[in-house]
């Protein structure tokens, strides 16, 4: 890893995602945070990141398909880029696959909400491909998976994500 982590700071830090993951994370590791005002602008974005070599991009899918399908994002050196985070929405396997390819840093998800400060779930930031999955919970988090009825479900089998007091 390098000497310093730059992170790109391009979602909003009244998001409990990017207050946490951006502000306090980096806060926490002496991190520099590059902050983008407007992620909608992606040439300003570009303007913004190209001469901070950044590891760490928390964003939601929409950012990644974004910046993925930008020329000039295109043309970035991703050599240091360690860990893409996607959350806030489901990332799509079409976009993690793009990121990958232009990237070489798969996507790796994470859920949550304000109320879990902000994650609940994650998968491994040493995955090489994209999962499709919300992961494991974080330490000192218990979750269930539950059916329809609000039955526990097996480990693997899709369903409804609910805190283990409800079970």
């Amino acid at each position: 890893m390098p000497e310093q982590f730059v992170f790109v700071c391009a979602l909003p830090l009244y998001h409990a995602f990017a207050l946490v993951a951006n502000g306090l994370l980096g806060i926490r590791l002496g991190a520099v945070n590059v902050l983008i005002a407007n992620p909608r602008d992606i040439h300003q974005l570009v303007k913004d990141v190209r001469h901070h070599p950044f590891n760490v991009l928390p964003a939601v899918n929409t950012l990644l398909n974004a910046l993925a399908e930008d020329a000039e994002f295109r043309k970035l050196d991703f050599s240091n880029l360690r860990i893409s985070i996607g959350a806030g929405m489901a990332v799509h396997k079409a976009v993690a696959d793009k990121w990958l390819a232009l990237t070489g840093c798969p996507v790796v998800e994470a859920y949550g909400l304000t109320e879990t400060s902000p994650a609940a779930t994650c998968n491994s930031i040493l995955a090489r491909e994209w999962h499709g999955t919300i992961g494991l919970p974080l330490p000192g988090t218990e979750i269930a998976i539950l059916d329809d009825a609000g039955r526990p479900l097996p480990l693997g089998q899709p369903g409804e994500i609910a805190s283990a007091a409800r079970r």
